[in-house]
């Protein structure tokens, strides 16, 4: 693209297009950060392209360009690219360009190229110049001079401490001092895990420990065979990187860094020299000291075949370990999980052994100790032993309705399939109406209906449901709200199973679900009805659903049918976000405005919207944040703002 073809581009760039390549949260940080003059010598390259700083918690290089017609940008951030300190520079640039601010030219020699391409070297490449493949690279290498090779290895050592490291590690393993390299891991390790982790992605911020030099010595221990020390060295971390883990405050990063870390530990475990059933036991045991994900590297090594001696071998070494901790105190929730985790695996290596009575026995005795119902009713599931299943699935939901209903729920489940299996389209409706008026949602009225369908009972269940949510009669029980009678008979047979306390007093008519159901049988004047009735009740305007995501979606509900009343809804919540009167607020209002602007142009109202947006203009003339907020609604270019 020619210089001044990029000019162009610059200067016909609207703020919707610069919200759209950069996305709606990290747009709203740029114009902050613009706002706040944080963008200091902007400069523009030979080529027109744009390089500044942006001061944040550290002073950032950032260079943003035009290519094939569309923004790139490159950060020493640790995004990279399409962050908040672009957007900054875009928008400091029109702000220039507005004012005919003349700004200094520079060459590759700046300092913030310089640092531009030393990150994308040093990591990957993010602008045009470094495209070149790797098998390019490699011949031109190829073509150097052993002067010259040497020379630029100098330079590399220099330039980045990892390399620094790896080299001198090689060193010592062509030496064969192998005992430094593992001595250096392990105080390596010990540091790394000692130190904080912590990361700020609305800010772009972190404190992350770097793993990479782990990485590297790990694989080259693994490739010269030190397998015994490798997972020596993975034990110590595996052990202290599940103590940094629980204490970082990330999104994952420290984990995963420990988990690729993990990754080549593992593929020590099967060329050791240990035994067949030891290699298991050291996995099982890491696997269970594994808190967050960290062994996934594991199914690697389990997918190797093991004889039915060394499975056999292995179940009786686990339950050696699980008589050892038959003294604990198992009223916790962590301790029976972990219990769990132990007897998983004494099943799985008794089930691979031969041993399959003996597993299903340990199942049965763990049930009432640890709550594992849910284990033990699949294994007789899939043994086809669907009476004693249906057994312990009552005793289960019996045990756990009020304490655990999360087990519970599965078991209900579990029933469910079974019963879908049988082809009991009765017993598999009573157990969705059950679980519906419990915990309403649609999704399981949806199921219910198509229950209900096959049986050609759909008619009267629905009648009981929605008189239950509009009155709280059960189904079944006669009368109803003011005495008015079902003259339908519930025709669903009783579960047995045991219905969970309600743990919270329900109010009825229940507003938010009737409208659900409404909306889902696409029935705008029920919609509306419910909705009317919802705010006339003092006690309706509690439930959460109703501003502003549940009002939105009545709006839009009845659009169709009923627009004035739809517009009127909308309107009401742009205003009420505009009220908050915070950045998130606004940036909802104008999502709903645009929504609204697209609904009103179907129906020939662009106009009237237009003038609404305007009268908002003005009624918030003083909320700056928001009329910006609102200009990226309007397609203006950011010149013109």
């Amino acid at each position: 693209m020619a210089n001044h073809e990029k000019k162009e581009f610059f200067e016909n760039l609207t703020m919707n297009a610069l919200a759209q390549w950069a996305g709606s949260e990290v747009m709203s940080r740029g114009m902050a950060y613009q706002h706040e003059g944080r963008v200091r010598k902007l400069a523009l390259r030979t080529d027109e392209g744009l390089v500044g700083w942006v001061a944040g918690t550290w002073q950032y290089a950032t260079s943003v360009d035009v290519k094939e017609g569309g923004l790139i940008s490159q950060c020493s951030c640790l995004y990279g690219e399409r962050c908040k300190h672009a957007v900054a520079v875009v928008l400091q640039y029109a702000e220039d360009l507005k004012n005919k601010k003349l700004l200094e030219t520079v060459d590759d020699n700046d300092e913030r190229l310089i640092i531009l391409k030393k990150d994308a070297f040093g990591t990957f490449p993010t602008m045009s110049e470094y495209d070149e493949s790797y098998d390019e690279l490699i011949s031109k290498i190829d073509t150097l001079s052993l002067e010259e090779a040497r020379s630029i290895v100098k330079s590399i050592v220099d330039l980045f401490p990892e390399v620094h490291k790896y080299m001198a590690d090689r060193f010592l393993l062509s030496s064969g001092n192998m005992d430094k390299i593992v001595s250096a891991t392990e105080r390596e390790i010990y540091d790394l895990t000692s130190q904080p982790a912590w990361a700020d992605h609305w800010d772009h911020e972190d404190e992350l420990p770097d793993y990479s030099g782990i990485r590297k010595r790990f694989e080259i221990l693994l490739s010269s065979g030190q397998y015994g020390d490798v997972l020596r060295l993975g034990k110590i971390l595996l052990t202290k990187g599940t103590e940094q883990v629980g204490d970082s405050n990330d999104e994952g990063e420290t984990e995963e860094e420990i988990a690729s870390c993990m990754d080549i530990v593992f593929k020590a475990l099967l060329p050791s020299s240990m035994p067949a059933v030891d290699k298991m036991m050291w996995a099982v045991q890491a696997g269970l000291e594994d808190e967050y994900g960290m062994t996934r590297g594991l199914e690697e090594f389990w997918a190797h075949h093991f004889e039915p001696s060394d499975w056999s071998a292995l179940a009786d070494s686990l339950k050696v370990t699980l008589l050892n901790k038959e003294s604990l105190d198992l009223h916790s929730f962590s301790k029976e999980y972990q219990r769990n985790k132990l007897t998983d695996w004494i099943i799985r290596a008794m089930e691979n052994s031969g041993r399959s009575a003996e597993s299903l026995s340990l199942c049965r005795e763990e049930a009432e100790r640890t709550h594992s119902y849910v284990r033990l009713v699949k294994k007789l599931v899939n043994a086809g032993m669907h009476e004693e299943a249906e057994e312990w699935i009552r005793r289960g939901v019996d045990e756990t309705a009020d304490s655990l209903p999360g087990i519970a729920g599965e078991l209900r489940k579990i029933l469910q399939d079974v019963k879908e299996k049988e082809k009991d389209w009765l017993g598999v409706s009573s157990l969705l109406a059950e679980e519906y008026m419990e915990q309403p949602s649609i999704k399981t009225y949806e199921m219910l209906e198509e229950a209900c369908g096959k049986v050609k009972v759909w008619p009267p269940v629905r009648q009981h449901i929605l008189r239950f949510l509009e009155t709280g009669n059960l189904p079944g029980t006669e009368g109803g709200k003011g005495g008015k009678a079902v003259l339908d008979v519930w025709p669903l047979p009783e579960t047995g199973l045991k219905i969970p306390q309600a743990k919270y007093r329900t109010r009825f008519p229940k507003y938010s679900d009737l409208i659900e159901v409404a909306i889902y049988e696409n029935i705008p004047s029920i919609v509306l009805h419910w909705y009317d009735l919802s705010q006339a009740d003092p006690n309706g305007k509690q439930h959460d659903w109703n501003w502003p995501t549940g009002e939105l979606r009545v709006a839009r509900a009845i659009f169709g049918e009923f627009p004035d009343r739809a517009i009127s809804i909308f309107k009401g919540c742009v205003e009420n976000e505009i009220a908050q009167t915070n950045k998130n607020s606004y940036e909802a209002a104008v999502y709903h405005l645009s929504e609204l602007g697209k609904l009103m142009e179907e129906k020939g109202r662009k106009g009237e919207w237009e003038a609404y947006t305007s009268e908002l203009r003005q009624a918030n003339s003083r909320k700056s944040r928001f009329l910006k907020t609102l200009d990226m609604l309007s397609g203006k270019r950011i010149m013109d703002l």
